[in-house]
Order: C-alpha cells, then sequence, then structure tokens
C-alpha cells in the first residue's frame, strides 16, 4: 500500500509556534486521512529555551535573564531536557498516523524513527550511535537528543534536536546548569568534554542547507511514500498562532511541574530513567504533598501514582517503603512502565522530607546537557 508524505521546512521559528506547528500536525492525524505522515525540518530564531514536557520550568530556566534579552521559553509535548534552540539547532519533527509503523517497545520506535539521523551522519564519516535513554553520540559525546509522543488516537510525534553548532557559553546563560559558577573557558570546555557538534566533528565541512537534503532524502528512502513539498495553509497557519497562544504562552502550560508553596524540601537524584527533583510539603511525620519532574521521557502515568500514594503517608522509612512497594506492585499489576526501582524512590523521597524538615532551599543544578550534580544535590 502506498504511503503519502508531506514534506515542510520552516526557518526562523518562534518558540510558542514551532511547538505548536509539531501539536497541529499530530492531530490532523485523529481526522485527515489525505496523509499519512509529514517530515518536518526547521530552525528556530535567536534563541529560545525549551523545557521537557515534566520538567519544572523554573529549575531548569533562567527566565529572569531570558526575559531581560528577549529569549522565548515553552514546553514540549514530548519528554527530555531543557535545551536551546536557535539557527544552527535543527528541528526535526516526523509525525505520522496511528499504527503505521510496527513496534512492541518504546525503544524500538526511536531506532525506526531516529534511523535516517544516523544514516546521514555515518554518511559523513561520523561513528554515530544510541545511547542508553534517548540521545545520538559520537564518540561518547551527545550530538543530538530524541524524544517521542503518542496522542490518545496513537498518533506519533517523534522529536530531534539536532547539534549543527552549538553556542556554549549563551547555553550556559540560559540554562540552569552547574557550570555557570565556573569560568568561562573551563565551563566552555567541560560542556565540550560531554556533547560535540556536526559542525566540530566535520571540520564545517557541511552547511545546515545541504544537512537539511541529506535528511530528507534519508526519510524519503526509509519511509517510501509519495512525497509532496507544501508550505503551511492560511488555515493552519491561523491554527497554529491559536495554539500558540492559547497554549504554548499560556501560564498554566508554563507553569506545570512547579512545587506548591509549601513544598519546603527538594532533592535530586541522578536514575536510569532521568534526572529526577521530587518536591515535599511536609506536616510532623506526615507528608502532606509531593511532585516528581524530571527530564524523563515516558512513565507519567507512574510518578502520578507515586504522588497520589504520598499524600498524607508516613514519612518514616519502613512505612514509606511499604507504600511504595504497595504501588509499584499495583501498576505493574496494570501494565504499567516502572522506570525507578523502590530503593531509589524512598531514598529520593526521604532526602526531600529532611531538607523539607530543616527548611533547606532548592538547589537547581544538573540538565541534559550537564548531568553532574553539585554535592549539596546527592542523596
Amino acid at each position: 500500500m502506498k504511503w503519502y508524505a508531506r514534506y515542510i521546512e520552516d526557518t526562523n521559528v518562534r518558540a510558542a509556534e514551532g511547538l505548536a506547528a509539531d501539536e497541529l500536525l499530530t492531530a490532523l492525524y485523529d481526522r485527515d486521512g489525505k496523509v499519512d505522515l509529514c517530515l518536518r525540518l526547521y530552525t528556530y530564531r535567536p534563541h529560545c529555551a525549551l523545557v521537557g514536557r515534566f520538567q519544572n520550568l523554573e529549575a531548569e530556566v533562567d527566565l529572569a535573564y531570558c526575559e531581560a534579552q528577549d529569549i522565548e521559553y515553552s514546553r514540549r509535548l514530548t519528554g527530555g531536557g531543557a535545551i536551546i534552540m536557535g539557527p544552527d539547532q535543527l528541528g526535526i519533527c516526523l509525525t505520522a498516523r496511528p499504527n503505521l509503523f510496527q513496534w512492541h517497545h518504546i525503544r524500538e520506535l526511536y531506532h525506526q524513527l531516529a534511523q535516517p539521523i544516523v544514516d546521514v551522519l555515518q554518511s559523513l564519516g561520523l561513528a554515530v550511535q544510541f545511547r542508553s535513554k534517548n540521545d545520538l553520540e559520537v564518540q561518547g559525546k551527545k550530538i543530538a537528543g530524541l524524544g517521542i509522543y503518542l496522542s490518545p488516537s496513537g498518533a506519533v510525534q517523534f522529536h530531534t534536536s539536532l547539534l549543527y553548532d552549538l553556542d556554549v557559553e549563551l547555553m550556559l546563560r540560559i540554562l540552569k546548569i552547574p557550570l555557570r559558577k565556573y569560568a568561562d573557558r573551563k565551563g566552555i570546555q567541560s560542556v565540550y568534554d560531554r556533547i560535540t557538534t556536526l559542525k566540530r566533528e566535520t571540520s564545517g565541512s557541511i552547511t545546515m542547507e545541504e544537512l537539511k537534503a541529506l535528511l530528507r532524502q534519508a526519510y524519503e528512502t526509509q519511509f517510501p511514500a509519495h512525497w509532496q513539498t507544501s508550505g503551511w495553509t492560511e488555515a493552519e497557519k491561523e491554527q497554529i498562532k491559536q495554539l500558540a497562544e492559547e497554549k504554548y504562552r499560556h501560564p498554566d502550560w508554563l507553569r506545570q511541574y512547579a512545587p506548591g508553596e509549601d513544598m519546603t524540601g527538594m532533592a535530586v537524584m541522578k536514575t536510569p530513567a532521568g534526572l529526577l527533583r521530587a518536591y515535599v510539603a511536609v506536616k510532623g511525620d506526615l507528608i502532606k504533598s509531593a511532585l516528581i519532574t524530571g527530564d524523563f521521557l515516558h512513565g507519567e502515568r507512574f510518578f502520578s501514582e507515586v504522588e497520589a500514594a504520598l499524600k498524607w503517608s508516613s514519612a518514616e522509612e519502613g512505612r514509606l517503603r511499604a507504600t511504595l512497594e504497595k504501588v509499584v506492585e499495583r501498576c505493574r499489576d496494570m501494565g504499567m512502565e516502572v522506570p525507578v526501582e523502590v530503593k531509589n524512590i524512598v531514598r529520593l523521597i526521604k532526602a526531600a522530607v529532611r531538607k523539607a524538615h530543616v527548611e533547606m532551599h532548592y538547589h537547581y543544578d544538573g540538565s541534559c546537557y550537564y548531568p553532574k550534580l553539585s554535592e549539596k544535590q546527592t542523596v
């Protein structure tokens, strides 16, 4: 059966509009039977910050600096960590109708949809491979971050931020990364020990336009279809504008996962699922409420179950462990993903409770670019 595919290319996109456009394309598969998938390649205006779906915005982005410098920010539908985007960071979005691909585990879907990117990078002489969670790396250094969102109907939105180049000094100002406290050159060198760019790896031998052409060709090869290049219709432009204002610039969307004023304890832990931040409000030995945020990609239903179970539960370690073990058992019985071991959740929540008891302040360190935690944050 022949697929029908659409190709869209954008430049100088604003933060809210860029994300709204991707959501619009994903939503089309709930009602539009004309196209099976769409590839969109785009770059943002200089510059913006985008946090992952489950992150606390204030913990990841220096909002005061962004507002002073007219740097936009928003929240993606996909999970993962906070990133900066601009003319030298290529956004890749593939959207597709439900059940178009065959996969049993979400990791298989990541590999299918990212394979054209891997093929292009390898054709340029880069030894690229998948990293454990959601990154592509070259010789141990991150060059791209991946994310997937599945709509309620099962439609796919696949995101990639591919680092053609990167202004590290600007990144260190926008994102709340521990390296900001270091001298500029030391901080920049430490970041480059962990990430790389296509321009750096190829000595600038390929342009952004050439990269886009290679990626389009690779996706057309990977997914044989009747491909058509199209711009946005006037109706689509209006829908994007409306969605950007009503959702991606709206405080209710931006300030999700912000801790309550009474959540005076916070702890951070690096786990296989990602960098987790736990916020708690306590009353004596009881946990009044808890919030878990982070750069995790999936497992939000599980963390919601944990938060619900912790309301007015005992903070005593044995009882806390028993509460969480019941959550894990119930979630597994429902076929739900359990991304973190009970012992690690116990340690994380206990550390947050201890800090709430001594009224310690939050320390917003760690990011997908530089996951190292400060000494005060280890649990």
